[in-house]
């Protein structure tokens, strides 16, 4: 396969690259620092990586990104929207800076991608997005109020897009993740939050094998959707606890 990442050169983006390409895929990964990609490059074989910098924050960059795939005959299989940010917005007073940030790159960035991209996948009559959602999603986060609104609203824009172009060959899939032990996640290392590595692994099955919906790790996203018959004050009380123990 043929596999487009955002976010390529850190945490889970990073683990997923590799582990792509240690299955033999063919990886086009893009972020925004250089250095870390000009180091992948050194270090990841040639024939399976490519890299760019792209800031998603970008439209214009992001639409060149597709016409280099494009004019290179890259043909991406599935286009896997990891780059993400989590600004601390919930301060004092509500950081409208900091949540703009956050909507602006986890949502807007995320379909500037669909947008730039989806006209490659209607020439072929083919292809696969992969959003990396998360559990914030579906339970407010502690953190920021725009983070948990930025993985709703990719999440619900993706069941949105898939009724309207699954007809058309086009496939709109979502990972919805768990606590998992990137720099972004400031809790201590729990049994419950696995390594970037460990996520990576589960990504790495769902995008070969072309699943509509993961939830990864099993069990605490199992417990969280369990959960929701609990208030959303006793919710946050008992996972800090459990978290944090």
């Amino acid at each position: 396969m043929n596999i487009c990442i955002t976010g390529a050169s850190k945490g889970i983006g990073k683990a997923l690259s590799e582990q792509l390409i240690a299955r033999g895929h063919t990886v086009w990964g893009v972020s925004r620092s250089e250095d870390i990609l000009r180091g992948m490059s050194q270090t990841l074989p040639a024939t399976l990586w490519r890299a760019s910098v792209v800031d998603v924050l970008d439209a214009s960059a992001i639409a060149r990104w597709a016409d280099d795939v494009d004019h290179t005959n890259f043909q991406p299989d599935c286009i896997v929207l990891n780059a993400s940010v989590q600004q601390n917005d919930i301060l004092d007073t509500y950081d409208h800076h900091a949540g703009d940030e956050n909507l602006r790159v986890n949502l807007g960035g995320a379909l500037a991608c669909v947008g730039a991209f989806q006209p490659l996948f209607h020439k072929r009559g083919i292809g696969r997005f992969v959003a990396i959602a998360s559990t914030v999603a579906l339970r407010p986060s502690m953190r920021s109020a725009s983070y948990a609104a930025s993985k709703a609203g990719i999440v619900m824009a993706f069941r949105t897009l898939r009724l309207r172009y699954a007809p058309e060959g086009i496939r709109f899939s979502l990972a919805i993740l768990g606590p998992i032990a990137t720099e972004m996640w400031e809790g201590k290392t729990h049994w419950l939050v696995p390594a970037p590595k460990k996520a990576a692994t589960a990504l790495a099955s769902f995008i070969t094998s072309g699943g509509e919906t993961l939830y990864y790790p099993f069990l605490s996203t199992a417990m969280l959707r369990c959960s929701r018959r609990l208030s959303d004050g006793l919710f946050a009380a008992i996972s800090a606890k459990i978290l944090k123990s």
